[in-house]
């Protein structure tokens, strides 16, 4: 009898302890915070790496011809790459279709970095490189005038083939450079 009780009394117990514990009201779950872009110079562990290092020390001219050249110099170079195309210039307004090119590239350690630059009244930029069969391989996920695509390391390709390059002025209007580099 005794031992029933104290059944009881510790099924009580429990099924009351697993209500505050877990089993209750829950609070209404919150989405994360997207995590702060650093400031012009601050270092992160992204930014640490030589690949993401170089684009914090560009400053524009507003000239994108000339803007193409210096982070070409700042990225390319000094990552031991090189132009793989010609500089391509097009000009833009934030209503107007995406503009495409291709190149010729991959294969065993291949690598590459993508380079474009918008004149003062572009204020944001997009790239993006599809692969031969339209995957998306790499972005540009920053908002200013100017990407570099992959922004953090080189985008490299084992696979020889027809890569897409997409440029398009989100915001503002105005010319644009791009130039793929690589080794």
């Amino acid at each position: 009898m005794f031992a029933g009780r104290v059944s009881a009394g510790l099924g009580c117990l429990l099924v009351a302890g697993l209500w505050t514990v877990g089993c209750g009201p829950q609070p209404e779950p919150t989405s994360p915070q997207p995590k702060a872009a650093p400031l012009p110079g601050e270092v992160t562990d992204e930014a640490s790496s030589p690949w993401a290092k170089c684009a914090e020390m560009f400053a524009s001219s507003g000239d994108p011809s000339t803007d193409i050249m210096s982070m070409g110099r700042l990225c390319g170079v000094k990552n031991n790459q090189r132009p793989v195309t010609p500089v391509r210039l097009g000009q833009q307004t934030e209503h107007d279709a995406v503009e495409r090119f291709t190149f010729t590239g991959g294969g065993p350690s291949k690598c590459y970095r993508i380079f474009a630059m918008g004149e003062t009244g572009v204020r944001d930029l997009d790239v993006l490189v599809a692969g031969p069969n339209g995957e998306l391989l790499a972005s540009d996920d920053s908002k200013q005038p100017h990407a570099v695509v992959p922004p953090r390391e080189p985008l490299c390709l084992d696979k020889q083939g027809v890569y897409t390059v997409e440029v398009s002025v989100f915001r503002g209007a105005g010319r644009f450079a791009l130039q793929v580099w690589g080794n």
